[in-house]
């Protein structure tokens, strides 16, 4: 079974790109450039991973985030907000990771190689049986 991303970013260039690499990499990628539509896709399928950014045009990440976290989704923010405080406000809202934009395709793809590895980890110690 392949994995699937939903990738959320206002900026399509960034959306796009970032997109290719991932989908270079092997995974399978859907994309979104607004919190609405985010919604509308996660409504339609079912996502391994979101990359989430935290400026979109009709709201925040971090709003975001919150219906994520409770739909026990893993999601990683990637923003170009650097700010200390920024980056715990996200963590803090459940987040996997989060990547300071501009990202390199090759930090991206291993930082999503590693969330994914760690959410399968975590699932697989709840799958003992005795």
């Amino acid at each position: 079974m392949s994995t699937t991303i939903l990738l959320i970013d206002d900026d399509a260039v960034v959306r796009e790109s970032e997109a290719f690499g991932l989908r270079r990499a092997g995974y399978d990628v859907v994309t979104a450039g607004s919190i609405l539509e985010a919604m509308r896709r996660l409504n339609g399928g079912h996502f391994d991973l979101v990359l989430v950014d935290l400026t979109l045009p009709d709201g925040d990440g971090i709003t975001l985030s919150r219906s994520l976290r409770t739909a026990g989704i893993t999601f990683v923010f990637v923003t170009g907000h650097s700010a200390e405080e920024t980056i715990a406000r996200g963590l803090e809202a459940g987040a996997a990771d989060y990547l300071i934009k501009p990202v390199g395709l090759d930090e991206l793809i291993g930082r999503v190689g590693a969330v994914l590895r760690r959410a399968n980890e975590s699932e697989n110690d709840y799958d003992h049986t005795t």
